[in-house]
């Protein structure tokens, strides 16, 4: 059994590594946020909906800035066009249009 609860330590840790080195580079790379690409984005209309509230990180985004969409492992790149509240009424509910700056997913 310790065996096992070792190697999940090991893996956990490698997993943080490599996760704050994915941060890092995005953020040297001028990308404000990281979040995953999931049911909030409508990759038909290039909108991300939702309350943002489970980000990998985030800087504080403005229109123009850059967002990377996915996991350390695979992630695009999008630009901020417009930042708007979104229809639910909700605070905190925001629709955040965006532009393709890479539409393949980048590997890391």
């Amino acid at each position: 059994m310790s065996d096992a609860i070792a190697r999940f330590g090991k893996l956990r840790a490698e997993h943080q590594r490599r996760r704050e080195d994915w941060i890092a580079k995005l953020r040297s790379d001028g990308v404000k946020m990281a979040r995953p690409d999931d049911g909030w984005v409508d990759r038909e209309n290039d909108v991300i909906r939702g309350p943002h509230c489970y980000p990998d990180f985030d800087d504080g985004v403005v229109v123009g800035d850059l967002v990377a969409l996915g996991t350390p492992g695979s992630y695009r790149l999008v630009r901020i066009t417009q930042i708007r509240p979104w229809a639910l009424g909700f605070t905190g509910y925001y629709e955040w249009a965006y532009e393709h700056v890479s539409r393949e997913a980048e590997r890391t």
